[in-house]
């Protein structure tokens, strides 16, 4: 009874997250059925469209990406971190199941060797597709220059200029210009209001369109220079 009393606000929010990434299982089972019936495909068999495998803030942007961007399907649960990301991603392509954009939503969930992972998601990442990498944001590290997550985004962008089928959105960046949405947060999950929740699912779903509208200017990887 004590418990159930002075329990912490988030933890409605957390049990939402939980419920909602349990649905998740099943959006691999949509994109290969998809993909099996659709004949969008590219030069390389890739069929167009947009996958997003992520973490809990993508999570809590689902309905707006869902309602925003088009023929996209989002797999995200809560406390993932981009090494279980990139099995996830290995278990797509092995499935034949990547759509021809691949965002991958994570980081704020810290692990110590990001770069390796990330070189892995980059070698791993079959032919005919884009990598889209959504820098992360946690508002107690913003600006600590030596912290993981800062560096992390760092070399995302490093990796962009090196590789011409890799783009970043640059979360990161957008969440420190719009103060307001943090206001009673833990600095990671915006919106503490419905109102706020909205502004920031909106500013996160509209990173991510952009990305992928420049992705969609440069070549895929494989392609022939």
């Amino acid at each position: 009874m004590l418990i159930s009393l002075f329990a912490p606000a988030v933890g409605n929010f957390e049990k939402d997250l939980v419920a909602n990434g349990l649905s998740q299982a099943q959006t691999k089972m949509k994109l290969t059925r998809t993909n099996a019936e659709n004949s969008q495909a590219t030069s390389f068999g890739v069929n167009k469209g947009v996958v997003i495998l992520g973490d809990s803030v993508a999570l809590r942007s689902k309905d707006q990406i869902e309602s925003s961007i088009d023929n996209v399907a989002i797999d995200a649960v809560v406390s993932r971190n981009l090494s279980t990301i990139n099995d996830l991603l290995k278990d797509y392509a092995d499935s034949k199941a990547l759509a021809k954009d691949v965002v991958i939503a994570g980081g704020v969930n810290e692990i110590d060797d990001y770069k390796g992972v990330i070189n892995k998601m980059i070698k791993n990442l079959p032919k005919g597709h884009h990598i889209i990498f959504v820098t992360p944001y946690n508002g107690s590290k913003s600006g600590i220059e030596a912290a993981s997550l800062v560096q992390l985004r760092k070399y995302e962008l490093e990796m962009a200029k090196k590789y011409d089928f890799v783009t970043v959105a640059d979360w990161y960046q957008v969440a420190k210009e719009n103060i307001s949405i943090w206001n009673g947060t833990d600095g990671v999950h915006f919106g503490s209001d419905s109102d706020s929740i909205n502004r920031g699912a909106k500013l996160y779903t509209n990173t991510i369109k952009e990305a992928i509208a420049k992705a969609n200017k440069k070549p895929v990887k494989g392609s022939k220079k």
